[in-house]
This record gives C-alpha cells, sequence and structure tokens, in this order.
C-alpha cells in the first residue's frame, strides 16, 4: 500500500493519476491511497521516504535535493492573475503585469480600465506557485503586496470585499 499525498491543486492530479494507473497491469499489486487533505509542500518532503508524487507547485531546492528526495512531476498548474470585478479589465499583457506589480502604474486607468486605485493582494514569498513566478520572471522578486495572504481561499475573500472589487 503506498499513501500519495499532494498538496492543494495537485491533490486533484495524484487522485485521477492513480485512478487511471491502477488499470496498468504494472500496478496490480499496488494499492495507492490519496487522502483528501493535502500535505504542504515541506511536509510532503519530511514525510517521504524517496519520491515527491503529483508536484504542481515549485521544484525542490538545493537543500531539498541534498534529502536525497526524487520528483516526479505530474503536472503544472496554470498561472492566473486575477482582477477585482470593478477593474474593467478582462486580460493585461505582460509588459502591463510586470508595470502593475513593479509600482510603475498606480490607477487602472492607466491601462484601460476604471478610474481607481491598484491594490496588490497576493500570497507570502515562500508560497509555492509565487516562488516559481519569481524564478521565471525575477521582477516578481521586487514586488510589494499592499495585502498579503496566508490562504488561497484569504485572497478569494478579498477580491469579493469592497477594497477587493
Amino acid at each position: 500500500m503506498q499513501t500519495v499525498a499532494g498538496a492543494g491543486p495537485s491533490t486533484i492530479v495524484v487522485k485521477r493519476f492513480f485512478e487511471l494507473f491502477r488499470s496498468n497491469p504494472a500496478a496490480k499489486d499496488y494499492i495507492f491511497v490519496v487522502p483528501e487533505r493535502s500535505a504542504k509542500h515541506a511536509g510532503g518532503i519530511k514525510c517521504s521516504d524517496h519520491n515527491l508524487f503529483g508536484r504542481t507547485g515549485r521544484p525542490l531546492s538545493e537543500n531539498e535535493k541534498m534529502l536525497h528526495k526524487g520528483e516526479i512531476f505530474l503536472a503544472k498548474v496554470p498561472i492566473v492573475f486575477a482582477v477585482g470585478s470593478n477593474v474593467g479589465l478582462s486580460q493585461l499583457s505582460l509588459d502591463s503585469l510586470e508595470a502593475v506589480f513593479l509600482g510603475k502604474v498606480s490607477n487602472w486607468k492607466e491601462l484601460g480600465g476604471a478610474d481607481a486605485q491598484i491594490v496588490l493582494a497576493g500570497r507570502e514569498k515562500t508560497e509555492a506557485l509565487f516562488a516559481t513566478l519569481r524564478e521565471v520572471h525575477p521582477y516578481f522578486n521586487k514586488a510589494e503586496f499592499d495585502q498579503i495572504f496566508k490562504k488561497d481561499h484569504q485572497v478569494v475573500n478579498f477580491l469579493k470585499s469592497p477594497r477587493g472589487k
């Protein structure tokens, strides 16, 4: 029996993968258990014997690789940026996105949206997706959030609030 834990969106990816993998003759003698509750990145590393399955966040750091853990990537989660419902924009160019995160524009009107102050809300710098963004697009290292959240649902609730809209 193998317990395979994902984190956040990767829990769904892991469940689907092992549902399909069970039909493979090579897996006939195995039982794969994917807990409903996700394991966070650090917890998955500490609890695994060798391989980390189904990861959709950031790759292992150099220190984590020194723990002799292997990675088996099943998927990468697409990155989406959300704006409040009152902003009046449905898409931004990469250049506009960079200008927003570097504070070069302070009002949505400058980008063709509503006359409203830009409020940057996001996750902490150690969050897996944000860490990957900082690696791929280094300008995110200079991003200063007006509001920082520890959980994804807090970001969603903020976007529904008057300030987030």
